[in-house]
Formats: C-alpha cells, sequence, structure tokens
C-alpha cells in the first residue's frame, strides 16, 4: 500500500477504519464510540490468555495423537442446544452415522444451553474435564458441532470453546436445511468424484471513494493474487489456479458466474473480501439483507444499496447455485451473524443500538450451506481490519494467508482456522498487560481501545458447518 491509500490521521492513531453499509442511507455503519470502548472494556478469562503461553498449532495434544485430521484418533461430537427439537436430530442422522464410523470417541451432548464464557467452564466440568490442551480421550472430542440457535447456545459460548477445540456450528431458519447439509456433506465425502477442481475464487470489490475496500484491495487481495516479497500468489504451492475478480471486475454478475463455475472453473475455496450490509426495521425482508455481500456496483458512500449492488441469500436460491463442495472465506461484517446489540456503539442516552431482537446466523450463508457448501467462515458483528495489518496499519496477512493455506492443504476446517484462535489469545494477553500496566507506562485510553477492538475482531470468526470437513485435495484435478 502507498501512503496516498491511507488516511494519515488513521495511521497517526491507529483507529478502527469502519466497515460494513447501511441499507437505507448508504454510510457506513457509525464508527466506533469512544467511550463505549473505554466504559466497556475488559478482559478475557484466564483460560484464553493461557492458551497464548502454550502457543501451538491447535489445541490438541500431540503426546498421543499423530494426525490431528484423523477422526478415530481426535473424535467427533455434536452439541444439541436445549431446544433443538427431535425432528432437527432426526434429519441429522445421515451426518450422524457417518462420523460414528469414522471417529472415536464419538459422542452426543444432548439439552446444552450456554451464554457466557463461565457457562463453557461449567459445561466442561460436568464432562471432567477444563481448558488445557485436549486429549479426546478424557470425554470431550477435539472436533465438536453445535447444533443451537445463538441464542440457545450464544456466540460467546462457540468462541470460548473453541479457544481449545474445534467448534462449527449448524443453525437452520427452515427445518429441511439440516437434512440437506447432512446428505450433501455424507455425499461430497463419499463420491467417487469431487464436483470441484483444484481453483481459488478472489472476489472483492474496490468501490468508489472508499477507504476500507481500497485499504482491503492493496494490503490483501493484491498480495493474494500476485504474490508479494515473502510468498508466492494463494494455492501456487498448493497447485491451485486463481479464479479473481477483484476491483471493477467483482460485480455481482461475476460473482454468480463464478459460484455458477460459468465461463472457467467454480472454485474450492472462495475469499470474498467487501462490505456487508446491515438493515434496519424499515427495510423490507431486512434479515435476507443481513450479511448480504456488497460488490462493485455501489457508487460509494451515500449511495443507498439495493438488489442490484449486494448479492444475498435471495439470489442464492433465485439463481438455484450448486455450491457442493465449497469452503467460503467471507470477510464482511456479519458475514456469519448479528448481534442483538451493537458491540461498539452507544446512543445519546448511553445505551446500546439495538441492531435485532435476537442473535443471529445470517441467512446467506445459511443457504450456502443449504445449496452444498461444507463450511463458511465468517464473523459475527462487525469485522475490522485489524485482520490484516497493525494498528500503525503495517501490512500484515499471515494470519490470514495462513489459514486459507491450511484449508487448501486439506486440513480439516476447525483445524485449519486455529491461527485466528491463538492470535486472539495473544491479543487477549497483551490486553491484559496493557489494562496492568498502563498506569506506569502512559499508554492513552485512545491506545488500549484500539486493542480491544483489535482483539474482538480476532475472536468473532465463526466456523458454520461441521468443522471436521475439509476439501478432498488428494481427489481434485
Amino acid at each position: 500500500m502507498t501512503p496516498a491509500d491511507a488516511d494519515p490521521q488513521l495511521i497517526t492513531e491507529g483507529a478502527p477504519l469502519v466497515n460494513g453499509i447501511d441499507w437505507t442511507t448508504g454510510e457506513t455503519l457509525p464508527p466506533p464510540s469512544p467511550f463505549a470502548l473505554i466504559k466497556d472494556i475488559d478482559t478475557d478469562p484466564d483460560d484464553v490468555r493461557r492458551r497464548a503461553e502454550t502457543g501451538g498449532e491447535f489445541g490438541l495434544s500431540t503426546a498421543d495423537i499423530e494426525d490431528p485430521d484423523d477422526l478415530r484418533q481426535t473424535g467427533w461430537g455434536v452439541l444439541f442446544g436445549a431446544n433443538v427439537r427431535a425432528e432437527v436430530k432426526a434429519q441429522l442422522t445421515p451426518l450422524l452415522e457417518h462420523r460414528a464410523k469414522q471417529a472415536h470417541p464419538f459422542k452426543v451432548f444432548e439439552g446444552v444451553h450456554g451464554s457466557t464464557a463461565e457457562d463453557v467452564r461449567i459445561w466442561l466440568a460436568e464432562q471432567n474435564v477444563g481448558f488445557a490442551t485436549v486429549n479426546p480421550a478424557a470425554g470431550v472430542p477435539f472436533y465438536l458441532l453445535i447444533v443451537a440457535s445463538p441464542e440457545d447456545i450464544s456466540f460467546e459460548f462457540q468462541y470460548m470453546l473453541d479457544t481449545y477445540w474445534a467448534v462449527g456450528r449448524l443453525h437452520f431458519d427452515s427445518t429441511d436445511g439440516y437434512q440437506r447439509y447432512a446428505e450433501q456433506v455424507v455425499d461430497y465425502e463419499t463420491a467417487s468424484a469431487v464436483a470441484t477442481s483444484r481453483t481459488v475464487g478472489i472476489f472483492a470489490p474496490r468501490n468508489p471513494g472508499d477507504r476500507s475496500t481500497t485499504l482491503l484491495f492493496h494490503q490483501v487481495v493484491r498480495p493474494l493474487a500476485e504474490g508479494a516479497q515473502l510468498f508466492r500468489p494463494l494455492g501456487e504451492r498448493q497447485n491451485f489456479t486463481l479464479r479473481i475478480a477483484v476491483g471493477e471486475e467483482a460485480t455481482k454478475d461475476n460473482l454468480r458466474a463464478m459460484l455458477a463455475g460459468s465461463g472457467g472453473s467454480r472454485p474450492a475455496f472462495l475469499f470474498t473480501g467487501s462490505h456487508g450490509a446491515y438493515a434496519n426495521a424499515t427495510v423490507p425482508n431486512r434479515l435476507d439483507r443481513i450479511g448480504s455481500l456488497v460488490t462493485q456496483e455501489w457508487e460509494g458512500a451515500g449511495s443507498p444499496l439495493s438488489e442490484a449492488c449486494c448479492y444475498s441469500a435471495v439470489d442464492l436460491e433465485r439463481d438455484n447455485s450448486d455450491l457442493r463442495g465449497l469452503i467460503h472465506f467471507s470477510f464482511a461484517c456479519y458475514s456469519a451473524g448479528c448481534p442483538t446489540f451493537d458491540t461498539y456503539a452507544l446512543q445519546l442516552d448511553g445505551t446500546r443500538r439495538r441492531l435485532l431482537d435476537n442473535n443471529i446466523v445470517s441467512r446467506l450463508p445459511q443457504r450456502s450451506l443449504e445449496r452444498g457448501a461444507l463450511a463458511v467462515l465468517g464473523h459475527v458483528d462487525r469485522a475490522f481490519s485489524y485482520s490484516f495489518h497493525n494498528d500503525r496499519f503495517v501490512p500484515q496477512i499471515q494470519d490470514m494467508r495462513e489459514v486459507m493455506v491450511n484449508v487448501l492443504r486439506g486440513w480439516r476446517i476447525g483445524r485449519a482456522t486455529d491461527q485466528f484462535n491463538l492470535r486472539w489469545a495473544v491479543l487477549s494477553a497483551a490486553l491484559s498487560d496493557a489494562l496492568r500496566d498502563g498506569p506506569h507506562t502512559g499508554i492513552s485510553e485512545a491506545a488500549l481501545a484500539t486493542q480491544w477492538v483489535a482483539r474482538d475482531d480476532a475472536r468473532n470468526y465463526v466456523i458454520l458447518g461441521d468443522p471436521a470437513v475439509r476439501l478432498r485435495v488428494e481427489d481434485m484435478k
């Protein structure tokens, strides 16, 4: 990135760059409120910070486990939320029977409920384990699938459990989504051939006058597509070819074509980097809009969003898209879920801005999984650019790129994404130290707030789908 591509004041102060677009106004979402950040700044439990000390590639014990992708060594389990109906459990039977044949141990945990980090600790204690390097033989398998709404088992519960375990979530608004997903995963893993080729898709608009997508374009997209001084283009070492639609080419029609495989190979792995949409209660079908991907057609700040410049769950259904065998990494606000209240902004009376009546899993990833995607890696709440640079806006895309390369190596998605958990733990430890030592070192409240946002930005990545899925790279042509 050149100095002209960034705001000098932002570089000086290290303030978070605003992401996400309001559907009605076309303006970027409100910037983080300094009062909200300082008022609510907190530290994670000791269990998270200890993870930073142990480090490692993943939270699994290597003393007795030679292959962390071998379910016979790591095990697999499912956590059914307390309000999950018997019908849903029955629809997942194909996947459960498939994993039961593969995994040791195989566990089904019924009636789970949890909203806080303390709830995770209590649940683990009930299984006679705690936050430590995972030994599946102790009773809790390494790969864990949560089947519950985020109201029943919260995102916070998922974040915490994922610090050491490999955790994914399934939740569909439509009941038949569970059966479709289960059957498609089993079909993918047992078929004689795979539906996708060794192709990586990169889709990233650079909207007019927009700093967020410009920064993403220079610091992430171009290095992934073209390589950089320290690394090759994404997938080159793994013998993947690139299919690219970026900048002016990142149109809605080109995204549709990429997903359909028209005009080229359909990707096995897709990275999209864009704004995500937020829609308030005045917007018809708002749940279909929240988390939709803003494409190049958006003309910039002040231009209201519309179907013409967003790719949403409605488009996926209308196109009848076949996403079998796809893993999608979606860097965008609300690309995995949206919380009830805005974490980063307060209203004039000091209360949090209400976003929704309930926490939700966004509909675009839901529909993607129903249409055959193996997993979606996305963001709950707003996504900030700290995922790919430090607080001085110096590019640091190693963590993001490492996650992508791990997927292309054929690692199971829950293991492949562990770099984000380790980053969260490291940032949590740094924030804790800063809060402790700040009065003695003179660290400013603004700097503390910046560290807090960066920590949450790393924490809020989640896997939607079975964390044990992987690309069958050995069978791709």
